[in-house]
């Protein structure tokens, strides 16, 4: 099957219904699902005159506006593949991943051109302007190229916000079963409107039929984006369901508390990216009806969904372990899904060894399903998999246990925990106690040398700014923490900074190798 498909199968059998809306200025633009299939035809039609073929990759460098999705689906549509690149990968990050992949293909304004080829040299074979893909003045079309269950449908880079990014491969058979399990997961009505503030989500919503609103804001800086924008769009359009970030989210229930705003019309919101500090949703809860839940789904770039928890049973059961440092609980597995926890191991692992834990017991997190993508575009990736009995698993690169309930509890990374004299600590584990404190935003727990001992230090961004005495009463509540929950011995410094450093994705994961690196040089205790 061609995913493109699913988009002409709604538009035959809700034609008028609202496939697409963006922010445009004070007015709004708009597609429906007739007029998007429509375009999606000719466009596709037209980038086969131009010479795009299936299996060409091809680099769609536009903003996430309306002919940015008419272009990517036409794309699906005859078979070729989008390359998903973020743009604030860094520049070094950016020019690893466009010699790796070598696109056949880039369709980007002049500048955008000039500006690749400055960063990473790129030479490709054709660069087309989006303005020649998008005629519309044709009335050919193009039929489905009729993708087999291994063809390649996009590749997806991930953010490298813990390594190096790797073009994760999905074929249009790992899209359509992707696609199915979000169906089941978040079932709503069809005909309602869901607000998406990140565009690779965006590309889900017409697939699945439903009407997609894309706010006023950079879509790739989530933690700068204008509350009101996104309250601009919940009383035009009575938004019902919404795709966002922690930092998105957190932005939104601070403004909403201050000036006492509710969203009465929101029945469910998917918060993704990284995990969600209770913190967050104790402040959203008052704005959202009694029976709405933030909904986190846990995954990854290679595996997505994999596991599902609410908020109702975050406040009212998980989040107290959080504070006591059990991690943060990222609910039961899908049905559709086998999750493994194996004992931690740096390096590749031997093929068909039961290094299966019991219960309780903290190892790596392995994931097979349906929608699994087995490989990484031109990379010999063998330390991520794990084959047990046939069956292969993807190492997470995170680490956590199951409950006595059979929910999995996420403890961090595994790159990123701490072994010291003291014993080995997990970030989200500690971090949770501190991060319960009243006065504290977030925390990160690294690694520090002292006297040539390796050690365990805290980095602290509060809600406020704080004086030297508030942040030395802070710093003593928190020592006193630390020794409440028996690691005053490990972690030996408090490191105060007006901010932690974030990914640029999701602007939510905390760069703990960067802080490392920064408080190795220069910062006091």
């Amino acid at each position: 099957m061609n995913i493109a498909d699913m988009l002409s199968t709604h538009a035959q059998q809700h034609p008028s219904r609202i496939c697409l809306l963006r922010a445009h200025g004070q007015d709004w633009q708009q597609l429906d699902y007739a007029q998007m299939a429509r375009r999606v035809a000719q466009t596709a039609h037209r980038l086969q005159v131009l010479g795009v073929r299936a299996g060409t990759k091809t680099l769609p460098a536009l903003p996430p506006t309306l002919d940015f999705f008419v272009l990517v689906y036409a794309l699906f549509k005859i078979g070729a593949v989008p390359v998903f690149i973020d743009p604030r990968l860094g520049s070094q990050n950016l020019r690893r991943c466009l010699r790796r992949l070598q696109p056949d293909v880039l369709i980007a304004t002049p500048t955008v051109q000039l500006l690749l080829r400055a960063i990473a040299a790129l030479r490709v074979k054709h660069t087309l302007r989006p303005a020649s893909c998008l005629r519309t003045d044709t009335h050919l079309h193009t039929s489905s190229w009729p993708a087999g269950k291994q063809d390649i449908a996009a590749i997806t880079f991930t953010s490298g916000s813990t390594g190096t990014p790797k073009g994760v491969v999905y074929t249009h058979h790992i899209f359509a079963a992707q696609l199915a399990a979000l169906r089941d997961m978040f079932a709503i009505k069809g005909d309602s409107y869901d607000l998406a503030t990140f565009p690779l989500f965006a590309l889900f919503g017409p697939l699945l039929g439903r009407t997609t609103v894309l706010p006023a804001m950079d879509m790739t800086r989530p933690a700068r984006v204008n509350p009101t924008n996104l309250l601009a769009a919940f009383r035009r359009f009575n938004i019902a369901s919404m795709f966002c970030s922690p930092a998105v989210l957190d932005k939104l229930a601070a403004y909403g508390r201050q000036h006492g705003i509710t969203l009465p019309t929101l029945q469910q919101v998917i918060c993704a990216g990284a995990p969600v500090n209770p913190r967050i949703l104790r402040t959203l809860a008052p704005l959202l009806p009694a029976d709405t839940q933030v909904f986190t789904p846990y995954g990854a770039t290679e595996a997505l969904p994999v596991s599902l928890i609410g908020s109702h049973e975050i406040l009212r059961h998980t989040a107290p372990a959080t504070a006591r440092g059990a991690g943060i609980c990222i609910g039961k597995p899908l049905a559709a899904v086998d999750v493994k926890i194996i004992a931690i191991h740096d390096g590749v692992l031997p093929a068909n060894k039961n290094l299966h834990l019991t219960l309780g017991e903290v190892g790596e997190i392995t994931v097979s399903a349906a929608w699994l993508s087995l490989s990484y575009y031109a990379e010999a990736e063998t330390e991520a998999r794990y084959v047990f009995q046939g069956r292969t698993y993807h190492r997470m690169g995170d680490l956590g246990y199951y409950d006595a309930a059979g929910r999995l509890w996420y403890c961090g990374r595994k790159s990123q925990r701490v072994q010291c004299a003291a014993g080995t600590l997990y970030t989200v584990c500690c971090e949770g106690i501190f991060n319960a404190h009243a006065e504290v935003r977030r925390t990160a727990l690294i690694a520090v040398n002292t006297a040539g001992q390796r050690q365990a230090g805290l980095c602290i961004e509060t809600l406020q700014r704080q004086s030297a005495a508030q942040q030395k009463k802070l710093r003593e509540e928190l020592q006193q923490l630390a020794q409440k929950f028996n690691i005053t011995m490990a972690i030996t410094r408090f490191y105060f900074l007006k901010k932690l450093p974030v990914d640029r994705r999701h602007n939510a994961k905390i760069l703990r190798e960067q802080l490392t690196r920064e408080v190795g040089k220069c910062m006091p205790s």
